[in-house]
């Protein structure tokens, strides 16, 4: 019996490690193709810098000088940086979960031109009079219908599945989407539960399920630990590659995700092990508790009734004593009695047959000399009656 249920729990355990598997990759795909996620990954890695600077270099011939070197300034400030991420985002998901979104227009580039250049002026980077300011923006409007032209021909040639600059922008296919859809994480949750109720059920006796789910979590959890570390190793080692930097940073923040849900949910498992392990400990202290305190109160009552048996023959056997020994007195009192009323009938009848003798023989009789007479008188009335 034991064997088998070690068998069937090894068999739970390996489909466990499938599912939370799956479930896990699943998590850091969804993750790592968050639009957060991938703004944060576009900043980190250049990508921005790398697609502003190619449309740059296309449009600064007309931009020389100083002011072109400002305007060149202000397009990988943080504020443009935040724009253009937000705007790859956009397309990097459209080609993922075939979202709709909006190319740059000419309006929206030249207002995050002019809050960028409000912002260097604000922290002190530069100082520039309202005329040359009116000179740069007039520098960009000219410019601005290409360089507008030229940055959407770009982000639309980013590839979201291999990071890199593209002639062949392609969409996910709906098997993709599938896979990474809401319903499919449920499902795999739902099953990765399951098979977690089914190890706790198993060595429910014992609480060792819960270690057993807390090794299986603990494992997948490792591995995608592994994963994130390599992938944010890759990313130093990427070199000058920002399109291959970016997709290893992309995925490490997807797997650090999934990697930190595994390590709570098996910090769980343990915590649970342990609070159902003290828990039956407890338990079955108080039921050695309890079962002490019957054994000594069947103790305490076994030996009352011994004593209360031991006071009742006591008490039994001191009646017994005392009513005896009433007996043995009133009988010898009795005895008493009897022998002073017959005493004293003798004295009485003596005395009244000497009375009688000395009438008939009209003489005195002497009690003393004819005591043997009065004695065997006395004797045959006794006996007579």
């Amino acid at each position: 019996m034991r064997t088998l249920k070690v068998i069937a729990a090894i068999l739970i355990a390996l489909a466990l490690v499938a599912a939370e598997g799956l479930a896990m990759g699943i998590l850091s795909v969804d993750r790592a193709l968050s639009e957060g996620t991938i703004k944060k990954s576009i900043v980190e890695t250049g990508v921005v810098d790398d697609v502003i600077g190619e449309a740059l270099r296309e449009n600064t011939v007309s931009m020389g000088g100083a002011y072109g070197e400002l305007v060149q300034s202000v397009m990988k400030t943080d504020v443009m940086n935040d724009f253009f991420a937000a705007y790859l985002s956009s397309v990097i998901r459209s080609e993922v979960y075939g979202e709709q979104y909006e190319e740059i227009a000419e309006d929206d580039l030249m207002q995050a031109f002019s809050s960028a250049i409000d912002e260097m002026e604000k922290s002190g980077a530069i100082r520039i009079s309202q005329e040359q300011e009116s000179i740069i923006k007039n520098m960009i409007k000219e410019e601005l219908p290409r360089l507008t032209q030229d940055l959407n021909s770009l982000a639309m040639q980013y590839d979201a599945s291999r990071g890199e600059l593209t002639n062949d922008a392609t969409s996910a296919n709906d098997a993709v989407k599938t896979v990474l859809s809401r319903g499919t994480q449920m499902i795999m949750l739902l099953i990765s539960a399951a098979l977690c109720a089914a190890l706790i059920a198993l060595f429910w006796k014992n609480k060792s399920g819960f270690i057993w789910c807390a090794v299986v979590t603990g494992v997948v959890t490792a591995c995608y630990v592994l994963l994130t570390v390599l992938g944010a190793s890759g990313t130093l080692l990427a070199g000058g590659s920002p399109g291959d930097a970016f997709v290893l940073t992309l995925l490490s923040h997807g797997f650090k995700v999934a990697a930190i849900i595994g390590g709570v949910v098996t910090c769980i498992f343990v915590a649970a092990y342990i609070v159902w392990r003290a828990r039956d400990r407890r338990k079955k202290e108080y039921e050695e508790k309890v079962s002490l305190a019957k054994e000594e109160g069947k103790e305490i009552i076994k030996q009352a009734t011994a004593r209360a048996e031991q006071k009742s023959n006591q008490i039994i056997a001191d009646a017994q004593a005392e009513a005896s020994s009433l007996k043995s007195k009133a009988t010898k009192e009795i005895a008493q009695q009897k022998e002073q009323a017959i005493a004293e009938i003798r004295n009485d009848i003596s005395d009244i047959a000497i009375l009688a003798a000395s009438k008939v023989l009209e003489e005195d009789i002497d009690k003393s000399k004819h005591e043997d007479l009065i004695e065997k008188f006395i004797k045959e009335v006794g006996e007579a009656e």
